[in-house]
């Protein structure tokens, strides 16, 4: 696949930057060079390769989930700085 002037032309006015002649020739070619690795990975061979997730092979360690009490309603509202029916008083924000 080739990389056109036009379509350099196209990201240059979407991007709203002017190119000099020596940046355009050299962004040119980085994007040609950028479709050449592309077209060169989908010429590789892939079907005996099993898919991953990740190139590491980290696993997750978790803890189980165990249920805990937690903090009684009172409790925990006596440490607002405001309550208002039963509920934390915040300043409103809207």
């Amino acid at each position: 696949m080739e990389f056109s002037e036009q379509e350099l032309a196209d990201l240059e006015m979407l991007a709203r930057v002017e190119l000099s002649e020596s940046e355009w020739n050299r962004c040119r070619q980085a994007f040609q060079n950028v479709l050449d690795l592309a077209a060169s990975l989908q010429a590789v061979d892939t079907e005996e390769v099993e898919p991953m997730i990740s190139p590491i092979h980290l696993m997750n360690v978790m803890r189980e989930d165990e249920i805990r009490p937690g903090l009684e309603r009172e409790e925990a509202l006596a440490q607002a700085t405001e309550t208002e029916s039963g509920c934390f008083k915040v300043p409103r924000i809207l």
